[in-house]
């Protein structure tokens, strides 16, 4: 079950580094998909994240790999975004990973649960 959920976590990303490859690189179709991308899953973690119900669902799951990978992973997109003049949608994948700290990192005592 975990070996399932890490693969879809890389390929997940392994496409979103694509899209964010593709899109500094000036191909403007993979531009607009990470755009709508980006924002959508942002406004949906965001839900999540204000919602205790599905945060409390997701913790009792658990992490799919490391926080310091999944965040290393995100905030190197967010740099290249950044630095390619992306910062729109850079902030929205920072919105991501603000979210999933806080889904993630707020278990008792503020410490991490999973």
């Amino acid at each position: 079950m975990k070996l399932k959920r890490v693969l879809r976590w890389m390929l997940s990303n392994a496409a979103l580094g694509l899209l964010v490859w593709l899109a500094v690189n000036n191909v403007t179709g993979a531009g607009r998909l990470l755009s709508f991308v980006t924002w959508f899953f942002a406004v949906l973690i965001f839900l999540i994240a204000a919602n205790n119900e599905a945060k409390e669902k997701l913790r009792l799951r658990g992490r799919s790999l490391p926080a310091w990978l999944s965040h290393g992973v995100g905030y190197t997109m967010v740099f290249v975004l950044v630095w390619h003049g992306w910062g729109f949608t850079a902030f929205a994948l920072v919105i991501c990973e603000l979210s999933e700290a806080a889904i993630y990192d707020g278990g008792e005592n503020g410490k991490e649960t999973a």
